[in-house]
């Protein structure tokens, strides 16, 4: 069935390091892991923008701007993303927005912690570890993303 899944996303399956033009696979838990940190990240940013009490609605632009950029600009064939670009960026580019959102995420979880629940900070490294193991486990699907 993972071959199956991996052919219909374009990629190909091979053991060790993928070659320049294949597609990188993403296994079913990796892909979790990724909607859960993002899922994660969004409600970070939205209660923080909701409780901001002065110029609230300026941090809600905020968070849809971020919201934008994350799902518009992205790089052709990504398997983390399953689909194809509203507008291509260099695979950089992708990488530093993903990354940028998830620091700002993890920044607001931590001052949600601090300012709003009076609950130690350090629960928000939770996070933060969280993503540099994602990032870690999904090494071949980064560096085919710089690539591009």
């Amino acid at each position: 069935m993972d071959d199956l899944s991996n052919a219909h996303r374009g990629g190909r399956r091979k053991q060790g390091l993928l070659a320049e033009e294949e597609t990188p696979y993403m296994p079913l838990w990796q892909t979790i892991m990724r909607y859960t940190l993002e899922v994660l990240g969004i409600i970070f940013l939205s209660t923080w923008a909701a409780t901001r009490q002065r110029n609230s609605a300026f941090f809600w632009i905020i968070v849809v701007g971020i919201l934008f950029c994350w799902r518009i600009f992205s790089v052709r064939d990504d398997p983390a993303t399953m689909e194809q670009p509203c507008v291509q960026v260099p695979g950089i580019v992708r990488i530093l927005l993903e990354l940028s959102v998830h620091t700002f995420a993890f920044i607001c979880f931590w001052d949600l912690l601090d300012s709003n629940f009076g609950l130690p900070t350090e629960i928000s490294y939770i996070y933060a570890v969280a993503v540099a193991i994602y990032y870690c486990v999904t090494y071949e699907r980064v560096m085919w993303v710089l690539k591009q």
